[in-house]
């Protein structure tokens, strides 16, 4: 990478640490709109985009998810966890 993605890069990574740290691993959350409650699992980069990125599962079914962590952290969710919150 050279440039441009490299500083894109590079600000990836350091979102990485700010978002484990809103969103610990293990931290449980609550999706407004559907009422799901929700397990961070950790924070990953895409690949194709660059984009900071959050894995998360729901605490009832265990399906894993990914979703950026823009959307994540936009209102979308509400941490639930009193360690974490």
């Amino acid at each position: 990478m050279m440039g441009k993605d490299t500083a894109a890069l590079d600000k990836a990574i350091a979102a990485l640490d700010l978002n484990d740290r809103k969103a610990p691993p293990g931290s449980l959350w609550r999706h407004l709109k559907s009422g799901g409650r929700y397990m961070v699992h950790g924070h990953v980069i895409l690949e194709a985009t660059l984009e900071p990125a959050v894995i998360y599962s729901s605490s009832l079914a265990g399906t894993p998810w990914c979703r950026s962590a823009e959307e994540f952290f936009d209102g979308r969710f509400e941490c639930i966890d009193d360690r974490h919150g």
